[in-house]
């Protein structure tokens, strides 16, 4: 038997038997933390194959796929309300893995406060006061 044709029934073996899914790591958003206008995210994934396809979902609504490392992105929220992410990764041999995170977000908007207008060095135990940026 050719060394080629061997490797290839190998090859071919691997990916007909394959029935591991693969593991989720969630590791943002992180647990018992509010989230306001953006949602971070990011995955480990891991398979004893190739990962195919990896979804994102806010309860049941599908905000972001990726199809290859790094696992990384930030979901803008404008207007999303959810309490579960649920990620779901996909391998090569069509075996699937899901997992899910309970999520606060907060319907408050946090806005980057003015800079304040003054002087930006002083003496100690002295007294200064900063009106706002905006402020004539």
């Amino acid at each position: 038997m050719p060394l080629a044709w061997f490797s290839l029934a190998l090859l071919s073996c691997d990916t007909i038997f394959d029935i591991v899914p693969p593991k989720i790591k969630i590791i943002e958003p992180k647990e018992d933390t509010t989230y306001f206008n953006t949602l971070p995210v990011e995955l480990t994934v891991t398979d004893n194959g190739k990962i195919t396809k990896v979804e994102v979902f806010l309860d049941d609504a599908s905000v972001h796929e990726f199809t290859r490392e790094p696992y990384m992105t930030e979901i803008d929220l404008g207007g999303i309300s959810a309490s579960i992410l649920r990620v779901v990764a996909y391998d090569r041999a069509g075996n699937w893995k899901d997992a899910e995170r309970l999520i606060s977000l907060s319907d408050k908007t946090v806005s980057k406060p003015n800079t304040p207008s003054g002087p930006n060095s002083g003496n100690t135990n002295t007294s200064y006061t900063y009106p706002p940026a905006d402020a004539s």
